[in-house]
């Protein structure tokens, strides 16, 4: 919980990135570009050594990861949830991703 709860603090950082042109920023072209693997190599692998990558590198780490939970949840209550049963949006794209991890996350999350 206090990952999910710093990871939505620290996305706020990211917002005025977004401002320059949503569709080229970083975070959407992980979902929409790189291999779904991308997207769950940040969301189930461990944060980074903040003595390793210091203040900077972790604030970058929080707002990618937010983002990502973002972007998750967004289009989830975009599209009127896309859960199935007991199996979150998270769980189905996680499923859907290790059979197919050539797709995007974008390609897998329209598919639902």
């Amino acid at each position: 919980m206090q990952k999910i709860l710093a990871a939505a603090a620290f996305s706020f950082i990211g917002a005025p990135s977004f401002a320059e042109g949503y569709a080229e920023h970083d975070a959407v072209l992980m979902f929409t570009e790189g291999p779904c693997t991308k997207v769950m190599e940040l969301l189930d692998g461990d944060e980074p050594d903040p003595i390793a990558v210091g203040l900077e590198g972790m604030i970058n780490y929080f707002a990618s990861y937010g983002m990502t939970w973002g972007f998750i949840l967004g289009y989830d209550t975009a599209r009127g949830g896309l859960h199935e049963g007991d199996k979150s949006t998270l769980v189905r794209l996680r499923e859907d991703c290790a059979a197919a991890p050539e797709k995007t996350a974008f390609e897998i999350l329209e598919s639902f």
